[in-house]
């Protein structure tokens, strides 16, 4: 029988710093809109910039839907972009690295 080969690990990759974008408000006067997409884009209006994480927290509860409430702003904000009503900027996300909690003596 034949020896197992030795298996090569592969280099570990330059870790790139995570982008976010945040989506800003622009000057151009939208459509008359109704229902989730007016909600959002006043809420937008209302923030100047956000992410899709800070529109989600500012709508939260506030139209029904069975999609997930990321996924509905995350449509919204695709069309908002595609019609002119916002743009996007991409910004370093901040670091996740969270510390060890400290041990408690007793």
């Amino acid at each position: 029988m034949g020896e197992p080969t030795a298996t090569a690990e592969a280099p570990a990759k330059a870790s790139k710093p995570r982008k976010t974008q945040v989506y800003v408000r622009t000057e151009k006067d939208a459509k008359e809109m109704k229902g989730q997409g007016a909600v959002i884009l006043a809420a937008l209006s209302e923030l100047g910039q956000a992410t899709v994480a800070d529109l989600v927290a500012k709508t939260k509860g506030q139209f029904p839907t069975k999609q997930s409430e990321e996924r509905v702003v995350g449509f919204y904000l695709s069309k908002f972009k595609r019609e002119g009503l916002a743009k996007v900027t991409e910004v370093e996300a901040p670091a996740t690295t969270e510390e060890p909690a400290a041990e408690i003596e007793a």
